[in-house]
């Protein structure tokens, strides 16, 4: 019972601090960048009818999703992550052999600001995330909340309450 508590702790308070980073990021971000601002104004208010947002709206709202995701490549609240390898792996193309149990660094702050990767890393560009561009990007390049079976157990709370409070 202890560990249920201490993880939920845990979640809480992790999810508080980076969901509020991010949402200060996003709001400078905005602020500096006045023609997307009014694009996803107008977003919004085509979604919110009646003058309110429902779940299902934000679901819904590309452009604020994209404008959250280019936030997140451009300030990940987690710039870096480490794995350990669970069996040995050599790095193709060298001779650099990790053994089982070896911890590796991933830096998400470098990748995400790779110009190999993105096209003028540096640009507030909510575009990227948008059909045809958001399909163009390549598989471990994106990693605000990690990748596969270990990445964060806060992604799809965190969204949700930074789509809320933005919109």
């Amino acid at each position: 019972m202890s560990t249920i508590v201490a993880e939920s702790i845990l979640f809480i308070l992790a999810g508080y601090d980076n969901t509020a980073s991010t949402i200060s990021f996003v709001a400078f971000l905005l602020a500096q960048h006045q023609s997307q601002q009014q694009r996803l104004r107008q977003e919004l208010r085509e979604i919110a009818v009646d003058g309110t947002i429902t779940y299902q709206d934000l679901m819904e709202a590309k452009y604020l999703d994209a404008c959250i995701s280019e936030t997140l490549r451009l300030y990940p609240v987690a710039p870096f992550t480490e794995r350990q390898c669970t069996k040995p792996y050599t790095v193709p193309g060298t001779k650099v052999v990790l053994n089982e149990k070896s911890v590796i660094g991933i830096p998400i702050w470098s990748l995400h600001h790779d110009p190999r990767y993105w096209s003028d890393p540096e640009t507030f560009s909510p575009d990227r995330f948008l059909p045809p561009n958001k399909d163009q990007i390549k598989s471990g390049t994106y990693l605000p909340f990690g990748l596969g079976p270990r990445n964060c157990i806060g992604e799809w709370s965190s969204s949700v309450l930074v789509s809320c409070d933005v919109s």
